[in-house]
């Protein structure tokens, strides 16, 4: 065996190292040591120890539990199909015939108070707001039809009335945002009749 402590060769049986004077017993000590600490660093002792993955208990922190959650697809509601799970472009579609409707609605308001100086005309403003708001924001296909139905009323008396149309860019608005929720009604009837969406090994971070 080595001196611990000089490193030359000694004796098994010598007590005390002959060259530096250091014991059998620091010796011993030292090799426990370096036992210990080869055995606790796997990778070296330039590396630390390989970190334990977690389990997937049933009990225990909350947080590292995966998630075993089923999305009936049935219990969606027609609204709440559109506001998450509907298609980007058919939702655009009913996003940009909505900022036409608002255009033409505010277009309305100016030239109602501004230049004809008709007051009444601020009573259709309303109308149509209402609609387009019920339309876009809540999703809501009747408002979508109630606003074609009473924009064509409005062009059409004001072709009685003065001969000549107006409010036609709310009705085709109107048109497409109608046809768009048809799409998306159609969507949401396949939503229905395809399988649960399984969240399981979605964990919660």
């Amino acid at each position: 065996m080595f001196c611990p402590k000089c490193g030359k060769e000694m004796i098994d049986e010598s007590v005390n190292c002959p060259f530096c004077g250091a014991t059998a017993a620091q010796e011993t000590a030292a090799e426990t040591v370096a036992s210990e600490a080869t055995a606790t660093a796997p990778f070296g002792n330039n590396y630390e120890a390989a970190p334990q993955q977690p389990t997937s208990a049933a009990w225990g922190n909350p947080a590292n539990v995966t998630a075993n959650t089923v999305v009936d697809r049935k219990s969606v509601t027609k609204k709440e199909y559109i506001a998450k799970y509907a298609p980007q472009n058919l939702k655009k579609n009913i996003k940009s015939a909505a900022i036409v409707c608002y255009v033409c609605v505010g277009i309305s308001a100016i030239a109602s108070f501004a230049l004809l100086k008709n007051p009444w005309m601020l009573i259709d403003v309303a109308i149509y707001l209402g609609l387009t708001l019920g339309m876009h924001l809540g999703n809501s296909k009747i408002c979508a039809i109630l606003l074609l139905v009473f924009s064509i009323l409005e062009c059409a008396y004001s072709v009685y009335q003065f001969g000549t149309p107006a409010g036609w860019w709310l009705i085709i608005a109107a048109v497409s945002a109608v046809s768009t929720f048809n799409k998306l009604g159609k969507e949401y009837n396949k939503f229905l009749l395809e399988e649960p969406v399984d969240t399981t090994n979605l964990q919660n971070f």
